[in-house]
């Protein structure tokens, strides 16, 4: 699915090849192998600014950054060009990111079919084996079927070398520009979309219980709290809880105060993990336990959150300096288009639950966490 970052200077990412030696360095963008857009750009400008001492000049955007599939349908790549006119593939795990291509220009055959269908999923086994991925086909892939592996084995083993190194760049770029790092822009457009917007064929659906909840907003708070829809989010958590058997999850009955306790807990953003400190706020200031699991990209596993009344918290990237934390409450899932899987959200913008969301369409889903108490 075709993502682009519109007019994104490198300048916040320049002159970092100084970067502090370190071994091992825990940062804070997800757990998961998958690789952020971070993670795609450091990985590219290793391979292609050597001699360099910029990341990239301060004029150079990023064009465009797709995500490449296996014949499976597993996310093995990433695709990443630059208004300079550069382009490269990088290997979509953190233990071994490299670089399978690059050069001046573009992939011809990555190309073509963005060109074509700017949504299509794009197989991705070699620079010559590339063609638009279709659900029929996947479900009956023989287990013989070529892959980016059958090519490139080495990429199945960990490169200790190039993690360590490309994680010792990360940890400057994010101590270094995090104030460029914005959690939330509330007039980007993640491509959240409208109930009554949503396509009328057949569909599976299920929804927690969110009858009547009166949700947290962002703007409510803007006088106390800057970069908040960490906090917000968790707020609406404990209210969505406090509405469904758990009395003590808010603060005297009353979502302001709870945000304002919530938010000594999840101060101002951007905030990476909410999980630890929203535990200590349950234990803490009310009395439970709270448990969570983190899916990355796993609409199974948030299906099956939501069959259990837990609610989401989402994190999106619309672009490399772009975040938002939201809730999920529900899903759609679409009887005759496969692929057509929507998470139903509260935004945080606005009271209600009637938006939704189509999984890595508008913004990428980074993470998705489920809460519940005991």
């Amino acid at each position: 699915m075709k993502k682009k970052l519109f007019s994104l200077c490198m300048a916040t990412a320049i002159a970092i090849t100084g970067a502090t030696s370190v071994s091992a360095i825990d940062l804070p963008i997800g757990e998961s192998n998958d690789l952020d857009a971070l993670d795609v750009l450091i990985s590219a400008s290793l391979c292609m600014n050597t001699a360099s001492e910029d990341m990239w000049p301060s004029h150079v955007q990023i064009d465009e950054l797709v995500p490449l599939y296996s014949p499976s349908g597993d996310k093995v790549a990433w695709y990443l060009t630059l208004t300079s006119g550069e382009y490269a593939v990088v290997h979509n795990d953190k233990d071994n990111p490299g670089v399978i291509e690059f050069g001046e220009g573009d992939n011809h055959l990555i190309q073509e079919i963005l060109d074509t269908n700017s949504n299509a999923r794009i197989v991705y086994n070699s620079p010559c084996d590339v063609y638009e991925y279709s659900y029929n086909v996947s479900s009956s892939i023989d287990m013989n079927t070529a892959d980016i592996y059958s090519y490139y084995p080495t990429l199945k083993s960990s490169d200790i070398e190039l993690q360590e190194k490309t994680s010792a760049y990360k940890f400057d770029v994010i101590n270094k520009y995090s104030e460029f790092i914005i959690p939330y822009a509330s007039d980007e457009d993640y491509g959240f979309i409208n109930w009554d917007d949503m396509p009328s064929s057949t569909y599976f659906y299920d929804r927690i219980s969110i009858s009547g909840i009166d949700w947290a907003i962002m703007n409510d708070y803007n006088d106390i709290a800057n970069n908040h829809c960490g906090t917000t989010t968790m707020t609406n958590i404990a209210i969505y809880y406090a509405s469904n058997g758990y009395p003590d999850a808010m603060q005297n009955g009353n979502k302001d105060d709870t945000f304002r306790v919530m938010h000594n807990y999840i101060p101002n953003g951007p905030q990476f993990d909410l999980a630890s400190k929203a535990q200590d706020y349950f234990s803490e200031e009310c009395g439970y336990n709270l448990y969570y699991d983190t899916t990355y990209g796993s609409f199974t596993e948030m299906k099956e959150a939501i069959r259990n009344n837990h609610p989401l918290a989402v994190l999106l990237i619309n672009h490399l300096f772009s975040m938002h934390w939201v809730v999920g409450v529900g899903y759609r899932e679409y009887h005759l288009v496969d692929g057509m899987n929507y998470l139903q959200i509260v935004n945080n913008w606005e009271n209600t639950a009637n938006k939704f969301y189509l999984i890595d369409s508008g913004s990428t889903l980074q993470s998705a966490t489920e809460y519940w108490l005991e």
